[in-house]
């Protein structure tokens, strides 16, 4: 990376092409060679000039300075570790309402995403709540429709989009409408779907079912088929040709252009 600050200072009359791409996550670990620097100038830097050259004995400070640093650089770092373990433990809970994924998934979610890995293609759409389609991209070779915030394409209207679709009460052919707006191949319904839907529900002053997975299903039933279904995770494969009863379709927020997958 010092090349990249280097080179216009060295040279700014020089036009040069980046060597590979910047991501934001290179910035994510900058800390550590912060650090090491941070270290090497107490260590050469800071402790000689403190130290006397007339008295001996004084040059006991350079230990005691470095041991004061580290004390004070305790307290930042512990409360960093205690509220990473809080969010194991509570699986990210508390950062759910800012669309942050969970921390880790359940077993049965897992072998869900190994069910869809082994039907669904490349060019094949999953509509899921955000929260999981964080997960499908590296253990399935398909599509989500809303996965990643900074790598979906209108990550706010997809998000709309799926929180509607997945509203409790909407009608077989409002769901199906909606499949095809999303261009779905797959629905990935699990815990993070269910509560998705029941705070839908909330949020419209509504009273969410008991199980919305269960109305879902039903709802459903005759044009989503599941492929996988354990505990509360169910995968479902969407057929565009089954016959559907002819009712009025209620309008829902239009998709965006395209999904979304990432790395």
């Amino acid at each position: 990376m010092l090349i990249y600050a280097v080179k216009p200072v060295a040279a700014p009359e020089f036009h040069w092409e980046p060597l590979f791409a910047f991501q934001r996550k290179m910035a994510e670990g900058l800390h550590i060679p912060l650090c090491v620097l941070a270290a090497v100038a107490l260590v050469q830097v800071i402790a000689p000039a403190l130290q006397s050259k007339r008295r001996a004995e004084e040059r006991a400070r350079s230990p005691l300075l470095i041991t004061l640093a580290v004390v004070l650089s305790l307290p930042s770092n512990a409360l960093f570790v205690a509220d990473c373990l809080h969010n194991v433990a509570t699986n990210n809970l508390e950062y759910l309402r800012y669309l942050q994924p969970p921390m880790y998934l359940t077993f049965d979610e897992v072998r869900g995403m190994e069910a869809l890995a082994t039907r669904a293609g490349e060019d094949d759409v999953v509509l899921c709540s955000s929260f999981t389609g964080n997960y499908i991209p590296p253990r399935a070779a398909c599509l989500v429709f809303a996965g990643h915030w900074a790598e979906t394409l209108h990550f706010g209207e997809a998000v709309d989009f799926v929180g509607e679709f997945l509203l409790p009460g909407r009608s077989p052919e409002v769901l199906r409408a909606a499949l095809d707006a999303a261009g779905a191949d797959y629905v990935f319904y699990g815990p993070y779907e269910a509560l998705l839907a029941q705070q839908m529900m909330l949020a419209s002053e509504n009273e969410p079912p008991e199980d919305p997975a269960a109305e879902f299903r039903e709802a459903t039933r005759g044009f989503l088929t599941p492929i996988f279904a354990r505990g509360d995770v169910t995968v479902y494969s969407y057929s565009p040709d089954a016959p559907v009863f002819e009712a009025p379709v209620v309008p829902m927020t239009a998709a965006p252009d395209d999904p979304s997958t990432e790395e």
